[in-house]
Order: structure tokens, then C-alpha cells, then sequence
């Protein structure tokens, strides 16, 4: 992955002498988001939400109920995901609900098996 962010930034026009710089301060971040996201999951929906937010919307502020159901839909989430095999998800067979405020509009596009 880190990889790709090397070819990405020379891509843009990122010098040589700053990629590394670039790389170091992307992965600082994504494991950040990890550790945001594993205390979450480890803690109650205020702390997971309140990462979600920070993480997914940065400064733009949202409403508390926006963050508690991104936060429930993330915790259903990781459990279907630990119900479903390594062989399937290892296959990219991967199965995710869909979010909450979503399923009027795009469920009965979606395949019976994904809901």
C-alpha cells in the first residue's frame, strides 16, 4: 500500500528528495485512523463516533446522531465481517450491509444476498 503512495506522489510531480517525507506523514496518519478506530470499537459509540467524524468529515461538523449511527453501522459492520470466512474474504467475496438512510434508495438494486 505504502508502495502506492510512493508511485502515487511521483506521479503528482512530488520531487525525489520529498517522497519519503510524504510517505512517513501518510502512514502516520492511516495508522493513526487505526488506532482511532480500534480504541473506538474497544470503547463505547461516543469515542468511535467521534472518530469516524474527525476522520471521515475533518472540520466540516455533524450532527451527534449522524456520528452514533455511522459508529452503530461500523460496529455491525466488524461483526459480520468476523461471522463471515478468510476463504471468502480472501477471495474478495466481502458482504457489508448497507448504511442506515440508504436502504429505501438502493436495496431493491442491490443483489439479496448483500442485504
Amino acid at each position: 500500500m505504502f508502495a502506492d503512495f510512493d508511485r502515487a506522489l511521483r506521479e503528482m510531480g512530488t520531487g525525489d528528495l520529498s517522497v519519503g517525507k510524504h510517505v512517513k506523514r501518510m502512514a502516520r496518519a492511516f495508522y493513526g485512523r487505526i488506532q482511532a478506530y480500534e480504541e473506538g470499537l474497544a470503547g463505547d459509540d461516543s469515542v468511535l463516533g467521534a472518530a469516524l467524524a474527525r476522520n471521515v468529515f475533518g472540520t466540516v461538523p455533524q450532527p451527534i446522531p449522524f456520528s452514533e449511527a455511522m459508529a452503530a453501522y461500523v460496529r455491525d459492520t466488524v461483526e459480520e465481517l468476523q461471522g463471515q470466512s478468510v476463504t471468502e474474504l480472501l477471495a474478495g467475496r466481502i458482504l457489508f450491509g448497507v448504511p442506515p438512510g440508504l436502504d429505501r434508495c438502493v436495496a431493491s438494486s442491490m443483489p439479496e444476498r448483500s442485504r
